[in-house]
């Protein structure tokens, strides 16, 4: 006996169907009236999410209302916009010279060039992910990101600074990560937050937005286990010894960074740049120094940069 088949032959299941549909952005479709809302909160926060007056929650908030700006939005109007909104938040987030470049058309290119350098991951989501379902859809954004920041390391002369991972400076379960994967398992982690929690906005807690989520939720669980677990059973356990942080001056340390450029410059103008503008922050950096060790520290570092000499010094 040959079965009876109902229905369409041809139709596919209904969640099937809903989820070709989803994954797919048409560019005539309605841009959502909040979509500009979005957009001011997570600029709103971006100052908060990185480089300094930290707040760790922001880094995982601020991307989730940029990508979905960006994700509603058509990319000819997103975009620059975002890369505007990026340069503002950065001109706050950097203030007070965090870096050492002088204001003026140097400092607001610098200020540029990473407002368009941090919306690349957004522009290769809105490019990808669209075309994407499921676990796939949710690694673009992450991905991106991770391999952004990486790149922008590559002969830049402040190193990592600025990475999404330092955020998470006060999260010690988290932060242990980074004994496995660097920090950039950190910058994955938080980023990848972003995308589950828009795809979740954009599909629901149905069949097509439930697994990434739960795949993300049982990631982060893993880390913040294997990080508690690390900090619990990994205590040293040798006597602990006093140990000196000490960063330079920051009046001291803006007039060593002021020198002028001496690429031209002979013996003399070398000596009497380096005792006027670096010999004062070493100095006392050194006097500091002989402090704490008088104190009792066995060990005294310096900040990152603290000192600026001359090779022949």
């Amino acid at each position: 006996m040959t079965p009876r088949i109902t229905g369409d032959r041809g139709a596919a299941p209904r969640g099937a169907d809903t989820e070709r549909r989803s994954s797919s952005v048409s560019p005539s479709y309605a841009v959502p009236p909040w979509s500009w809302l979005w957009l001011l909160v997570g600029t709103a926060l971006l100052p908060f999410a990185n480089v300094q007056t930290l707040i760790p929650l922001t880094a995982w908030l601020a991307p989730v209302f940029l990508l979905r700006f960006t994700r509603s939005q058509r990319p000819a109007i997103a975009l620059p916009a975002l890369v505007v909104a990026m340069a503002l938040a950065l001109l706050l987030g950097l203030r007070d010279g965090f870096f050492p470049i002088e204001d003026g058309f140097g400092h607001y290119l610098f200020v540029a060039t990473l407002g368009a350098g941090g919306a690349v991951p957004f522009a290769v989501d809105r490019a990808l992910a669209p075309r994407l379902a499921g676990v796939s859809r949710t690694l673009v954004f992450p991905a991106a990101v991770t391999v952004t920041e990486l790149l922008g390391t590559l002969g830049s002369a402040y190193g990592t600074a600025g990475s999404t991972a330092y955020s998470q400076y006060a999260g010690l379960p988290l932060l242990q990560l980074a004994s496995v994967t660097g920090i950039w398992g950190l910058t994955f982690l938080v980023s990848w937050s972003a995308s589950v929690a828009n795809d979740l906005w954009e599909r629901g807690w149905g069949a097509a937005g439930k697994p990434p989520a739960v795949i993300f939720v049982v990631a982060l669980a893993a880390a913040l286990l294997f990080g508690g677990a690390r900090l619990a059973f990994a205590a040293p356990a040798a006597e602990t010894v006093r140990v000196a942080a000490l960063a330079p001056d920051r009046q001291l340390s803006d007039l060593a960074y002021s020198a002028p450029d001496l690429g031209a410059a002979d013996t003399d103008e070398r000596a009497a740049v380096r005792e006027e503008h670096l010999q004062p922050v070493l100095e006392e950096l050194f006097e500091r120094s002989e402090r704490e060790a008088v104190a009792g520290a066995k060990i005294i570092a310096w900040s990152e940069a603290a000192v600026r000499t001359l090779e022949e010094a």
